[in-house]
Order: C-alpha cells, then sequence, then structure tokens
C-alpha cells in the first residue's frame, strides 16, 4: 500500500487511512488502523527473519487461513479439484507470477502510483490493462451483490472500452441484478444509426449479458430537454454505484468538454455544445468520415452526477489519450481538464497502457 491517504479493506465500505511509515494510521493520526503488510512479505519475513521452514510459512499464508475460512475444499493447496490459485516467487520470495482460477494475471507487469486520491494502474498492452481492469470491475460488483439486492453502473461507449467490456462479459456476474444506464449521447442522429452510443453498448454488451433493465438516454422524436427531464427522474430511481468510463483527448468525461464543464454543475443531465477537439476525436476514432458529419451537440450526465457514485472505473488506452492522462494526472484540479476531478474521487481508478501513460512523469512507480 502506497503512502499517503488510502482505503483500508472493502473499496466500497473500508476504511479511509493515512498511510506513514509503512503503517496505516487513523486519519486523525491518533491511532493505528491496522496492518499494510502484503501477504509475500509476511511469508518471507518468517522464512527469512523468523527462520521458520518455507513449508510452515507457505501453509501459514494458504492452508490455514482457508480452513478457518471453511473454504479448504477447494482452497489452500495445489491438488486435484482445488481451484488453481497460484503464485510463483523467486528465491526471495518476490511475486513473478500469479494465476487465478488457472488463468495468469496481467498485473505481473503492472505499474502502479497515486496522485492525490487517485490510483493509477499501467500496463504493457491495452489488452493487459482491459482484462485487468475487467478482473477489478468483476471483484467490486461481486462485493457490492454480496450487501444489497441490485445496483446501478453507468456505462460509457467508445472504442476505448472495447477490451474492458469483452472481457466484462466472460466474468461470471450475476447481471439479473444489475440496471445498465447510459453515460452520454449525440443529438440529431437517427434510432438506428450506429454511431449512436446506444447501439455501440447494445453490440458490445447490453445484448450479451441478462440485465434487469436497460435504460437509454434516447427516444425517437423527443426534445433534448425532454430526454434530460426523464433521464434526471430515472437516476434519482436509479443512483449510481459504479461508473464505466474513459477520458476524452481534450481531457473530458462524458460529454463534459472543458469549455462546459462544471465540477458544481447544478442539474444531473444537461444539453451541451461539442467542441471541436471532441468532435475531431469521434474521426479519430473511427465513428465518423469527416467532421461535417459529427453532430455539433449531445446530451449528457454532468460531471456531480458523475462524482457520486461510490467507485469509478475509468479505462483509458491509447496515444491518442497521453495528453489528457498526463493533464489528469500532473495538472491542476481545473474544469479546463474536467477529468483531474477524478483525483479528488476516494475511490477511483484509472487504468492506462503504456501508450496513454507515457507522458506522466514525476512520480513515484510502486
Amino acid at each position: 500500500m502506497p503512502e499517503g491517504k488510502s482505503i483500508l479493506g472493502s473499496l466500497t465500505h473500508g476504511q479511509e487511512v493515512i498511510v506513514e511509515d509503512g503503517v496505516a494510521k487513523m486519519p486523525d493520526r491518533q491511532a493505528f488502523a491496522g496492518s499494510v503488510a502484503t501477504a509475500d512479505r509476511l511469508v518471507r519475513n518468517m522464512y527469512q527473519v523468523a527462520g521458520q521452514p518455507l513449508t510452515d510459512a507457505v501453509r501459514m499464508m494458504t492452508l490455514t487461513p482457508a480452513t478457518l475460512m471453511g473454504v479448504d475444499h477447494r482452497k489452500g493447496k495445489i491438488a486435484p479439484g482445488y481451484d488453481a490459485d497460484i503464485i510463483i516467487f523467486d528465491k526471495n520470495i518476490h511475486v513473478k507470477h500469479t494465476f487465478v482460477q488457472g488463468k495468469k494475471s496481467s498485473d505481473s507487469n503492472m505499474k502502479q502510483m497515486k496522485k492525490d486520491l487517485l490510483d493509477i494502474r499501467i500496463y504493457d498492452t491495452r489488452e493487459q490493462m482491459g482484462l485487468a481492469a475487467a478482473q477489478d470491475a468483476a471483484r467490486c460488483i461481486h462485493e457490492l451483490l454480496g450487501t444489497q439486492k441490485e445496483i446501478n453502473i453507468l456505462f460509457a461507449a467508445a472504442p476505448s472500452q472495447n477490451e474492458f467490456l469483452a472481457a466484462l462479459t466472460q466474468h461470471p456476474i450475476d447481471w439479473s441484478r444489475i440496471h445498465a444506464l447510459h453515460m452520454d449521447e449525440y443529438i440529431g442522429l437517427r434510432e438506428e444509426d450506429e454511431q449512436r452510443f446506444g447501439n455501440y453498448l447494445k453490440k458490445q454488451i447490453f445484448d450479451k449479458v441478462n440485465l434487469k433493465s436497460v435504460h437509454y438516454l434516447f427516444r425517437e422524436n423527443a426534445a433534448p430537454e425532454e430526454i434530460c427531464r426523464r433521464y434526471s427522474n430515472i437516476l434519482e430511481r436509479y443512483p449510481i454505484d459504479i461508473v464505466f468510463m474513459g477520458i476524452g483527448e481534450n481531457g473530458h468525461i462524458a460529454f463534459n468538454d472543458p469549455h462546459v464543464a462544471l465540477f458544481n454543475d447544478p442539474v444531473p443531465v444537461k444539453i451541451v455544445d461539442l467542441d471541436e477537439t471532441c468532435r475531431q476525436q469521434q474521426i479519430n476514432d473511427g465513428c465518423f468520415r469527416t467532421l461535417e458529419e459529427v453532430p455539433l451537440q449531445a446530451v449528457t450526465l454532468t460531471i456531480p452526477t458523475l462524482m457520486k457514485a461510490r467507485r469509478i472505473f475509468c479505462i483509458v488506452p491509447a496515444a491518442t489519450k497521453a495528453n489528457a492522462v498526463a493533464a489528469t494526472v500532473q495538472g491542476e484540479i481545473t474544469p479546463e481538464c474536467p477529468a483531474s476531478i477524478l483525483r479528488t474521487h476516494k475511490a477511483a481508478t484509472l487504468y492506462c497502457d503504456q501508450e496513454s501513460a507515457e507522458q506522466i512523469k514525476g512520480f513515484t512507480i510502486y
């Protein structure tokens, strides 16, 4: 766990702490909050410092807790019929590879850093990034479904989400307890137009899983003002638990471009004019052929609406996003880079590949 502000335990229900000198303390620094030692560090200490046999140290971290938790019939050792959850470490007991359910985790080559409250994770490829984000998202969904009957997830539509959504659909998630919400949509396109974000989401995920309900922004022949009013009511009925989102080339989140982004926006959904950088991105992404084809306006959920979510997963690959990612992480927290507000959310993670993170400078990777 890195130095600074963090969360101990569950990302959604855990205890906020301050980590200093390798110790988790309560925010007022009047008491210790708990241990931040990782499992490999504990095994290493038992073997190298306490002088216990390595087999005993490993058993303390595997079979013993599995037995105490009542899952030793499938966890805690390598044997036929047991879950293939395996850690491979070197002679110094530093983790080299991780396998979960027999599949190699993409986290092995992950670099991690933190800026303010924002957790930043960098992977070698966008495929690894998508797999890791999906694994974390699935874990978060399972956790929330363990404490509430149904949850509400807000989805973004963009090519940056392709690998993530493809991987997410492969996880064994009880989608029948999930309500799907829709982040933003163009004004002026027809229902059947493939560039509509709702159609992207329908193809990439909504038609592939058995959702409890799906709520699209688009309504045929509806005025944009009516769409905003209707969707504001939907958000009241289905308050957002989780956001899956990206960052635009101009630093926007949803369609909150810099010239219309308000950190204290008084409305949950609004009509916006799209700036030229945003419209050009739609061509760069291969969604439109010419700038003239890209709509001038859209309906979008506002920044305060996004920030009310309990958990935010921000997935941002590709070199075209490098400037925006650097501004998000390194610049001031300002509407001039709307995504910079993510640094104030207590449970937001930014997932990058090497290309999108290439301009991040001057931060310690842990």
